[in-house]
């Protein structure tokens, strides 16, 4: 079922679910007036870029256009997540890498913040733990992605990783099985 939210989307009930749990784990009302807006707009339009930032989903090949080491990962393609149905269609569709899917951006401002965020979801079969690079940085060490429930992350990107204006992410896999690494979505934006 759809319900129109304002005159600008569309949202299904699953996706209000989805916005609902991701209110209730943040604290709206210590948000800034700039984060409340934003995460307004990805509210209601996930599948989008947010501050003129970039946006991959994995679905389809013109969403992988930031994907330079990686392919389609083929026990997911098509296959739904029936245990949790909240999760968004992008989120159950992956890219992965043995060992590491890497995504190139370009036209990143030096003088600007930006923050990565990306949906994470594997099988309930497998336990992979894997970690986060910006160049030689690291974003965020081992993490177990999460099964079922696909979960959305954000965090800092430091900047000196893209002070030539060019930004090279790496999921890379650290341990568990499958030894791979894998990606639903990501979203490259400034910061307000």
């Amino acid at each position: 079922m759809e319900v129109i939210a304002g005159d600008r989307a569309r949202v299904t009930l699953t996706d209000i679910d989805w916005a609902k749990g991701l209110l209730e784990k943040l604290a709206w009302k210590n948000l800034t007036k700039n984060e409340q807006k934003l995460l307004k707009e990805f509210i209601l339009n996930p599948e989008r870029s947010l501050n003129k930032g970039f946006y991959d989903r994995m679905d389809i090949s013109e969403g992988r256009v930031h994907v330079k080491v990686g392919k389609p990962y083929p026990i997911c393609q098509g296959y739904r997540f029936d245990s949790y149905p909240a999760n968004r269609y992008a989120q159950e569709q992956f890219v992965c890498g043995y060992p590491s899917v890497v995504m190139e951006y370009e036209g990143l401002k030096c003088d600007r913040k930006y923050e990565v965020m990306v949906s994470y979801l594997q099988l309930s079969r497998e336990n992979r733990y894997q970690s986060l690079w910006a160049g030689n940085e690291c974003v965020h060490g081992p993490l177990r992605l999460p099964t079922f429930k696909a979960q959305i992350f954000s965090w800092p990107i430091p900047p000196e990783t893209y002070s030539d204006g060019k930004l090279v992410l790496k999921f890379r896999h650290e341990k568990g099985w499958p030894r791979n690494a894998l990606v639903s979505e990501v979203w490259v934006y400034p910061i307000l």
